[in-house]
């Protein structure tokens, strides 16, 4: 029988194209809102609102794109050598911490 993580791998996997997916479709909604045009007519406090809705779309997008590259990455390492050394490097540093030999 599989253990817990392997199902988990498994599914997370399978999941993770579906999410890319759907990210970019999020990024391409938020640089719509980005590049909108603020009307002239509006008062400043809805072109304040405006500017700020517009802000936040642009965060959102950033965060939207480090997801799918941070995944792609989790995909195909073979693409990104340097992830699974990053890692490597990563539980070496987990595991030799000296402040875990003071105890």
């Amino acid at each position: 029988m599989e253990n817990n993580n392997e199902i988990e791998e498994t599914y997370y996997k399978q999941k993770a194209p579906e999410l890319i997916k759907k990210l970019k479709l999020m990024v391409d909604e938020c640089l719509k809102i980005v590049g909108e045009e603020v009307g002239e007519k509006l008062s400043s406090d809805k072109k304040k609102a405006v500017v700020q809705g517009k802000m936040e779309a642009a965060s959102s997008a950033r965060w939207a794109l480090n997801e799918i590259d941070q995944l792609e990455r989790e995909l195909n390492p073979e693409k990104f050598p340097e992830i699974e050394k990053e890692k490597k490097e990563e539980k070496v540093e987990k595991k030799f911490r000296p402040e875990d030999w003071a105890k």
